[in-house]
């Protein structure tokens, strides 16, 4: 509830008209009645006073207390989420703000708006300095969550924070952020979890989580095969990245998962390797791939996870950026004076504007 109407609310619980609370605090009766609609603010002198007139505390006045349940977060990001669609990042993003000013110390809120926020952003093609200046909106998000001290997702905003620095190549802040995370706990609450469910016989409930539990391991196996490929390249051990990079695709095809992840560590692979025919090769059937919609429940670790409408043509979100990044990363350098590769972008940026 924002100050308003707590402030309303308050004022009427206890019986006071507008006029009163006015002749209280020494303000007009307009002044109070621009408070209560949210145009303007008290002065911040009159607070205490306010408080003690509402027979509440301050931060029960300024709503530092009060918690957002995980329904109510939840539907606020699919809220988010229909404005980023519908309106672009920028609203997005300001109606996320104006709900982060609205419980600026929700940890739970402010972790789960820079994660859909991030996500979205993957899916912009924007101009890459108008692309950096969001990014670090988000990055001021996670540090909030972090300055929280909320052990549930303190740790996870770190996580998020490290990674970021390694991309932008500051090495000595990265560390720093590692070393204050918690130590890797093979003890994880979920397998109990859907143990205690199939006793009482909860069984979806069960699969579920076991399947998101699978899903999440399955995806950390692509990005160490992925790194592993690229440390066998830098040794000089090709046979090894690319046995690695088959892993991968075996990975894939054997889970029943988005065909498009098949060609993740190929791809990396060959890149690593500055391998021009092979790259070219695996960039174009990756994308053609991302461009099939995936049926999730095909796939044998995924039967009980629900799959909305829009998640099926997954993939064709994503190919601006994909394709931004295969015109602006200097990864490709090396492609640059192929024609080949030049032809594959325009072709999938026709693609893109006949949508």
């Amino acid at each position: 509830m924002p100050l308003n109407a707590v402030v309303r609310e308050k004022r009427k619980e206890l019986g006071l008209t507008q006029e009163q609370v006015a002749d209280y605090l020494g303000v007009t009766a307009p002044a109070v009645h621009k408070w209560e609609k949210g145009a303007t603010y008290p002065d911040v002198a009159l607070l205490p006073a306010l408080a003690r007139l509402l027979k509440i505390d301050l931060n029960t006045l300024l709503c530092f207390h009060e918690e957002l349940s995980q329904k109510e977060i939840g539907l606020f990001l699919n809220r988010v989420t229909e404005v980023f669609h519908s309106e672009g990042f920028g609203a997005a993003l300001a109606l996320a703000m104006e709900k982060v000013r609205e419980y600026p110390a929700n940890a739970g809120l402010l972790h789960s708006l820079a994660m859909v926020l991030q996500g979205s952003l993957m899916m912009t093609d924007l101009p890459v300095q108008q692309k950096e200046s969001y990014e670090a909106r988000i990055i001021a998000l996670y540090e909030r969550v972090v300055d929280c001290n909320d052990p549930k997702y303190s740790s996870q905003a770190s996580y998020m924070l490290a990674s970021r620095l390694i991309t932008a190549k500051e090495y000595e802040k990265a560390q720093e952020r590692l070393d204050a995370l918690p130590e890797p706990n093979a003890l994880d609450r979920r397998t109990l979890q859907a143990r205690l469910w199939m006793q009482i016989g909860k069984s979806e409930d069960a699969a579920q989580l076991l399947e998101h539990k699978l899903l999440a391991s399955l995806q950390e196996m692509q990005a160490t095969l992925t790194s592993l490929a690229t440390i066998a390249v830098q040794e000089g051990d090709e046979e090894t990245a690319l046995q690695l990079a088959q892993c991968g695709q075996q990975q894939v095809e054997l889970f029943g998962l988005w065909n498009y992840g098949a060609y993740l560590v190929p791809l990396e692979t060959a890149v690593a390797r500055k391998d021009v025919a092979g790259t070219l090769s695996t960039l174009q059937t990756m994308l053609a791939a991302l461009l099939v919609p995936w049926e999730m429940t095909a796939s044998p670790v995924c039967k009980h996870i629900a799959q909305k409408p829009g998640e099926k043509n997954f993939g064709a979100a994503f190919l601006a950026p994909v394709l931004q990044d295969l015109e602006n990363s200097p990864s490709y350098d090396f492609l640059r004076t192929e024609p080949a590769f030049e032809q594959l972008l325009g072709q999938y940026r026709a693609k893109l504007e006949n949508r």
